[in-house]
């Protein structure tokens, strides 16, 4: 999750995932840290190489270099033990390069590069800033790359004087977070979308390809029966420009096995299934998509409510709400009233909850469901039409 403390911005992106960073360049070593953020840590996996000058990343039998596409399609790096799906990106500064792999995120709007890239990069007009990830707090430096490499199946997509992220570690619990944000708006600072080409209007990963596809063209339009309206929440507080969409059910399951995990004295009247409508809730349900996230999280005013309106749950955990919910699913509306459902995966089910703060009024803000890889995992694809303000989720038959 982010916040932009210099700035007092109030959204955070949901950056509680696995985190895998693969660095490359000449030197023999391999280095590799494991934390997750099941303990509050981030899974690293760094691997560096120096490369002399820009000519010889690419070499002799290298892909062209694109001009103008309508669309590219960028091969993914699927991370199965921290469930996330990673690009690859290469930054020079005509001399020296670094070759990375950063975490898709449609919860963040923000490319940002490993310490390491230091060296290479240029100051820009931009001022540092803390950042919060998660509950972490770090502080990043705003830079320039002189120049930046994707590498899309049609050939490379090159672009100059990108802004991005320079993540600093402070502590032995701080490790960078290094995302490829998909998130189009932002009010301070030029989103990596934006920059990688504004009239990419369509967002398209597809899991189980391990492709993103950027689109000029609008491919989901307004009237798609099986499409999902974006919920606007800039009425709730200030740069909040998530992608979120209605939810009309939440479904949990509950682990029984422990004694502990209900605390009604009629047990023979409970089953370790909560079906909770949208409309026996006091606020919006809303469900914010985020491929940066590995498990779920709620909002602290959802839970609130959750266990005000059925106390017989146990719903604190030894670590968050987990392990007392097992399982979950989530009823998403679509335009012509039928709805989808997405269920979580066990592998990487994990929930938590924490007060966003991201709102102007805290008694006035619609419940927050953000749902990662657990959800994401039982997918086809997800896209975001920035023109027609519609998502579309594909399910396996």
């Amino acid at each position: 999750m982010y916040i932009n403390f210099l700035l007092v911005h109030g959204r955070m992106s949901f950056l509680y995932s696995g985190i895998y960073v693969l660095l490359m360049t000449f030197s023999h070593s391999l280095v590799l840290t494991r934390m997750d953020f099941y303990s509050r840590v981030v899974i690293m996996v760094t691997e560096t190489t120096f490369f002399p000058n820009r000519k010889s990343t690419h070499g002799k039998n290298a892909l062209p270099y694109l001009q103008d596409d309508d669309s590219i399609n960028l091969p993914l790096k699927f991370l199965p033990n921290g469930g996330c799906w990673a690009l690859r990106i290469t930054v020079s500064s005509g001399m020296d390069d670094l070759t990375y792999y950063g975490i898709i995120d449609t919860g963040s709007p923000f490319l940002t590069s490993p310490s390491q890239a230091g060296p290479i990069l240029q100051p820009s007009q931009y001022k540092k800033t803390s950042e919060q990830y998660g509950q972490s707090v770090g502080l990043t430096d705003w830079k320039s790359a002189p120049f930046l490499t994707l590498y899309s199946q049609q050939g490379l997509v090159e672009r100059r004087k990108s802004i991005l992220g320079l993540v600093a570690s402070t502590g032995p619990e701080d490790t960078e977070s290094i995302f490829v944000g998909l998130i189009d708006k932002d009010d301070n600072r030029p989103t990596f979308v934006q920059q990688i080409g504004k009239r990419y209007s369509n967002l398209c990963i597809h899991f189980n390809e391990n492709i993103l596809e950027l689109s000029k063209s609008s491919k989901i339009p307004s009237d798609d029966p099986d499409s999902l309206k974006l919920i606007d929440l800039t009425p709730f507080g200030p740069n909040l420009h998530h992608y979120a969409v209605s939810c009309s059910e939440l479904v949990l399951y509950f682990n029984y096995s422990s004694p502990s995990s209900i605390l009604c004295k009629d047990k023979s009247k409970l089953s370790n299934k909560l079906v909770i409508p949208q409309i026996k809730l006091d606020r919006k349900l809303i469900v914010v998509l985020d491929t940066g996230l590995t498990g779920c999280i709620f909002s602290d005013s959802l839970t609130n409510e959750l266990i005000s309106k059925f106390p017989c749950f146990d719903w604190k955990g030894e670590d968050g709400l987990s392990p007392s919910v097992g399982a979950m699913s989530v009823q998403l509306p679509c335009v012509d009233g039928k709805d989808i459902i997405l269920s979580s995966r066990k592998e990487y089910f994990y929930l938590d909850s924490f007060r966003l703060p991201w709102f102007d009024d805290e008694d006035n803000h619609p419940h927050i469901i953000a749902v990662g890889t657990t959800f994401w995992a039982n997918t086809k694809n997800l896209s975001i039409d920035l023109k027609s303000h519609r998502a579309k989720i594909s399910l396996p038959r």
